[in-house]
């Protein structure tokens, strides 16, 4: 007798729960059913505003590049020139010679660079490219 009741019971919830379950599976469905956008003048206004977003941004994006190369450019100058020769080239000689001794040694930027490719000393290995040492020689004032 009891597990007839129990077995009824369970019946009964099992039921239920389906009956709950089918009502929130319809009133969802009615509610995207609803929530639906229809076709027309707000659709049309907010593409035109997206697009209209796409080209500001487009147009920022652009200027904030042209910014950045502009800084990085200037970056590369400052430490591709002089600022990159100052820490081994200071005014006691050592470890390299000072300014003012480069600039009585060489008269012309080609025989600052011809000198400074052709030097032995192991410190200057990573500065023997032309960019730097063109830079070194114009920010030094050699012609």
């Amino acid at each position: 007798m009891k597990y007839l009741i129990f077995k009824k019971s369970v019946y009964i919830s099992r039921t239920l729960w389906k009956v709950v379950l089918c009502l929130l599976l319809a009133f969802s469905l009615v509610l995207t059913i609803g929530c639906q956008n229809k076709p027309g003048k707000e659709q049309n206004k907010a593409a035109e505003k997206a697009a209209e977003v796409k080209d500001k941004a487009t147009e920022q994006m652009a200027e904030v590049k042209d910014k950045a190369v502009e800084k990085a450019s200037e970056v590369k100058a400052k430490v591709t020139g002089w600022d990159s020769c100052k820490g081994c080239h200071k005014d006691g000689d050592k470890p390299g010679p000072s300014k003012a001794t480069l600039l009585k040694k060489f008269k012309t930027a080609a025989d600052f660079i011809k000198a400074a490719k052709e030097s032995k000393n192991s410190m200057m290995n990573n500065f023997k490219k032309d960019g730097q040492l063109k830079a070194a020689a114009t920010d030094l004032g050699l012609k």
